[in-house]
C-alpha cells in the first residue's frame, strides 16, 4: 500500500508516443487504456477465436465478481482461459506447508469447526468471501456463549459484526503479532513441551531473499539472497531470544492495535484448554509467501 514502487495508474508500453511491444512503461489515462485494450481484444477475437483471449483476475474480488467474470469468458466469449491471481499465492502456502508439516494442505478438517472453542481470521473476510463456512462458524458461535472470534485486518469488514476481539493493525505489522503471541506462549511457560521436543524442527531461513522478481530488476539484484529457500538448525534458545524483543509495548507501538487487544489474541493461543481455529487467506499468503519454518 505505501510502496514506492505501487502503480497508481495505467502503464503502456510507448515509443515515440505509441504503443510498442518493445517499448517503455509509460503513464497514460484510463481513458486510453481501455482504448487499448478494447482494440488488442477485439483484433485477437477475430482473429485467432476464443483461445486467443484470457482474463487474470484478482484473488481479491467478491463471489458474486468472479461469477461475473467466468459467465462473461465462458459464455460470452466461449474462452476456458480465466483464473485469478489465488493460483500464484497459493503456491506460496503450498511451499510453507511443505516446509512446515511436510505435506501441501493445512492441518485439522471442516468438521474441526463444531468443536472449536475459538476462530482466529488474519487476513480473511469470511462473511463475504467464504458465506457457507462462515455460516457454521457464526452458528457455533452464537450456539455457545463461551466460544471467541477474533477477526484481524487493515480495514473493518463484515467479519467484524461477529467479532469478540476486532483487529486493525498497520499493514504489514502482522508478522510482529505473530512473533509476540511466540514470545507471549514462552514466556508464560505454556509450550507443551513433550509435544514440542518429539514433533517440533526449529529452522532459521534466509533473509533478505529478493521478492520473486526477474534476475535483472533493480529490487532482485540488490538482494543478498535471491530466491534461497535454504535453512539452518535453530535451537530453542535462539528462537526464544528471537522473539523476546517483541514484547507487549513494542508490538503496540508498531502495529497500532491496543494492548488488551493483543493479550486478549495471546491468551486464546497459549491456553491449553482452548481449541483454537485459524483461518487466513489472500490477504496474508502473497505478501509474505509463507516462508515458515
Amino acid at each position: 500500500m505505501y510502496g514506492k514502487d505501487r502503480l497508481t495508474q495505467p502503464l503502456l508500453r510507448m515509443k515515440n508516443g505509441k504503443y510498442d511491444k518493445e517499448g517503455e512503461f509509460t503513464p497514460i489515462t484510463w481513458d486510453q487504456a481501455f482504448d487499448v485494450m478494447e482494440e488488442k481484444f477485439k483484433t485477437a477475437l477475430k482473429e485467432k477465436g476464443p483461445e486467443s483471449i484470457g482474463m487474470f483476475g484478482s484473488g481479491q474480488w467478491t463471489i458474486w465478481e468472479g461469477y461475473a467474470a467466468s459467465k462473461l469468458f465462458k459464455a460470452g466469449f466461449r474462452s476456458n482461459n480465466i483464473d485469478p491471481n489465488a493460483r500464484h499465492c497459493m503456491a506460496s502456502a503450498v511451499v510453507g506447508f511443505m516446509r512446515t508439516f511436510g505435506m501441501d494442505e493445512p492441518m485439522g478438517c471442516y468438521d474441526d469447526i463444531e468443536q472449536a472453542d475459538a476462530f482466529v481470521l488474519w487476513g480473511a473476510n469470511m462473511a463475504e468471501m467464504h458465506p457457507i463456512l462462515w455460516s457454521r462458524i457464526t452458528n457455533r458461535r452464537l450456539s455457545n456463549q463461551n466460544v471467541t472470534v477474533a477477526v484481524l485486518s487493515t480495514y473493518q469488514h463484515r467479519s467484524f459484526e461477529l467479532a469478540d476481539n476486532g483487529i486493525i493493525f498497520t499493514p504489514q505489522s502482522d508478522l510482529v503479532i505473530l512473533n509476540y503471541i511466540a514470545n507471549y506462549i514462552i514466556q508464560n511457560n505454556a509450550i507443551n513441551q513433550d509435544f514440542f521436543s518429539k514433533h517440533v524442527n526449529l529452522r532459521k531461513g534466509a533473509t533478505d531473499i529478493g521478492y520473486g522478481l526477474r534476475p535483472t530488476h533493480p529490487l532482485e539484484k540488490a538482494a543478498k539472497n535471491p530466491g534461497s529457500d535454504a535453512s539452518e538448525p535453530m535451537s530453542f534458545e535462539d528462537y526464544k531470544a528471537f522473539v523476546a524483543e517483541y514484547t507487549l509495548e513494542k508490538t503496540a507501538e508498531m502495529t497500532g492495535v491496543p494492548k488488551d487487544q493483543l493479550e486478549q489474541l495471546a491468551q486464546l493461543y497459549a491456553d491449553p484448554n482452548k481449541k483454537v481455529i485459524s483461518y487466513w487467506d489472500d490477504g496474508l499468503q502473497p505478501a509474505y509467501s509463507w516462508r515458515v519454518g
